[in-house]
């Protein structure tokens, strides 16, 4: 079993976060847990 970082999902994950931060329709990563409806340790 690969690395945390390495799995799939979590590759994705990074690709989505970063585009919708390049789009400026979110600012970090608290931003993303408000809209998530969690705590921004999770993210």
């Amino acid at each position: 079993m690969g690395s945390f970082s390495e799995h799939i999902v979590n590759q994705r994950f990074k690709n989505v976060y970063y585009k919708l931060e390049d789009l400026r329709l979110i600012k970090g990563k608290s931003d993303l847990a408000k809209k998530l409806g969690t705590y921004n340790h999770v993210i």
